[in-house]
């Protein structure tokens, strides 16, 4: 818009030069003035010294340079608010443009000409160079403002990082001392008994197992906090196909379970996947905990949510306290997988149902 403004001033100024009979020196110096603004494009300094001298060269002719002396105010205004350096740019116009201005008389007495000149040419400089300290100083904000949120952020990953190393620490100083004492125990009681019967033999091998199985998750589980978010990513975790293995153990020490898996796994992703399999973990250790009598679990699709529920009898003194931690676990999983789960509970029976999005909201 700018570039089409001046452009049809100088084309207007061009007309009233021919309508007028103007000297061919005052077209030229018309000429300089444009051939100055396209070298600016490219060489803005410099063509703002040729611009400049289209005023001198229109003031020869004997024709009022007007329109050029507007030309190259605003240019310097330009050149001063892209690139800076306004004392310089300034200085480049001052000395041809004063010359103009002085020889054309537009203003009479000539010190008023110099002193119009020098007024709009600083004008022109300073504005320039105020609009663009402005916009340095907000940029340098947005910067800064950025520069403080990724500290921040650096900040956050590195506390979280700390967090997780003493987690790792009181993991494996805790819970590994003690399942290392209960596994020495159990081989102690192996050794101890003789003529075991087949029963307590078997009930001590799972025992075992247990045990090798509770070392094994929390070796990963160390893993994972002492690792980086892609090698966690990269490791292994349980899904669907998990479930079976989890549902023997379970019947191994005795747990009355009936299982009813509807859902193919290619349906479900896998962070899905492994929200399902912790919280069936944990709603069957609170079953063997608190509960009494058969426990039942399907898991199947209703329309676009997968729905995964445990049913299982009350006991009516319960034979250990409850905490409650673990339900608030499994909801903060299964909210943050953008589902939900409702608990019923009885005198006589205890149901969680998880209500869980399928994969692209519909069954494989």
């Amino acid at each position: 818009m700018v570039a089409g403004l001046i452009g049809l001033s100088l084309a207007v100024e061009l007309i009233r030069m021919i309508a007028d009979s103007a000297e061919i020196v005052a077209i030229e110096g018309l000429a300089v003035t444009l051939a100055g603004l396209l070298i600016a494009t490219k060489r803005p300094f410099v063509g703002l010294a040729v611009s400049s001298f289209g005023c001198l060269v229109v003031a020869l002719g004997s024709w009022r340079p007007l329109v050029e002396w507007s030309i190259t105010v605003f240019l310097v205004f330009i050149v001063t608010l892209r690139f800076g350096r306004p004392i310089r740019a300034a200085a480049l116009v001052v000395a041809p443009t004063l010359a103009g201005t002085i020889i054309a008389g537009d203003l009479g007495d000539p010190l008023t000409s110099v002193f119009a000149t020098l007024v709009s040419l600083a004008a022109g400089s300073a504005i320039g160079a105020g609009l663009r300290a402005q916009r340095l100083y907000r940029d340098s904000l947005e910067r800064r403002a950025e520069d403080a949120l990724a500290t921040r952020e650096l900040e956050a990953t590195r506390r979280v990082a700390e967090e997780r190393l003493r987690i790792a620490r009181d993991l494996h100083d805790v819970v590994g001392h003690e399942v290392a004492v209960v596994s020495m125990n159990l081989g102690v009681v192996e050794m101890a008994l003789v003529d075991t019967p087949p029963d307590v033999t078997e009930a001590l091998d799972q025992a075992r197992t247990g045990v090798r199985n509770v070392l094994a998750e929390t070796q990963r589980m160390l893993v994972l906090l002492r690792s980086d978010d892609e090698q966690c990513r990269a490791d292994p975790v349980p899904d669907l196909d998990s479930l079976p293995t989890l549902f023997e153990s379970y019947r191994h020490i005795g747990m009355d379970l009936h299982a009813e898996l509807e859902v193919p796994a290619d349906s479900v992703d896998a962070a899905t996947q492994l929200t399902v399999y912790r919280i069936l973990q944990e709603a069957l250790t609170n079953a063997q905990k608190h509960g009494r009598g058969a426990v039942s679990v399907t898991c199947a699709a209703e329309g676009l949510r997968l729905v995964v529920r445990v049913r299982n009898g009350q006991r009516l003194e319960p034979s250990e306290p409850s905490t409650g931690l673990g339900l608030v676990g499994m909801r903060e999983r299964v909210t943050a997988g953008a589902g939900t789960m409702t608990v019923t509970s009885t005198d006589t029976e205890f149901v969680l149902t998880a209500h869980l999005p399928l994969k692209n909201g519909r069954v494989a």
